[in-house]
């Protein structure tokens, strides 16, 4: 899910930006999915000012340092379920491949059950990240490690699966900070 609403302006609509404002598609049912999911992507574009703000204060900037550089995001929020499964994985088989994410940082809600997130350390370890119901897990970006000159680390992460899983698990990644960038046509600022 993009973001639910979004101007009719050059920055929206011009040709570079076509693939990240595009009109989002809900399920006919449950009545309720699409206030929910849009109450809930807002929430998340308030919270990820909040961590940019963080961000700022560890790097010793003003707090609102990276709201000029992110007021333009074009993130997306995706609902995921992994549904349960009854065998046990190949070696090597995951429910998503190792990656980076490209912007400045990810904000994700997990269930905390087998079968999740693994991060890649510098060490060359995966580790399990436990995912708390009542917290989200902050992924950092290509993007915010660049900015930081790798003072913050963007390091690879995947689902893992070890074993046969009964129940199926939620996962629910936004990547609506992660990519709060600007495309071609930005403001200046005044000299």
């Amino acid at each position: 899910m993009g973001p639910p609403d979004f101007p009719e302006d050059d920055y929206h609509t011009r040709e570079t930006a076509a693939g990240h404002f595009i009109e989002n598609v809900y399920p006919a049912s449950p009545d309720s999915f699409r206030d929910a999911a849009t109450t809930y992507y807002r929430r998340l574009e308030k919270l990820g000012q909040t961590v940019d703000a963080i961000f700022a204060l560890a790097l010793n900037l003003p707090v609102d340092f990276f709201r000029e550089f992110t007021d333009a995001q074009i993130g997306a929020l995706r609902i995921i379920r992994y549904p349960p499964t009854e065998t046990t994985p190949l070696p090597g088989q995951l429910r998503a491949g190792a990656h980076t994410d490209y912007g400045t940082f990810t904000l994700l809600l997990s269930e905390n059950r087998p079968g999740g997130l693994q991060v890649h350390t510098r060490d060359g370890e995966w580790i399990n990240v436990s995912t708390p119901a009542d917290a989200f897990v902050v992924n950092i970006g290509d993007l915010m490690m660049r900015w930081t000159n790798d003072r913050f680390v963007s390091n690879p992460h995947r689902n893992h699966w070890q074993q046969c899983c009964p129940k199926s698990r939620q996962s629910i990644p936004d990547a609506l900070s992660n990519v709060k960038i600007r495309h071609g046509l930005h403001r200046r600022r005044q000299a």
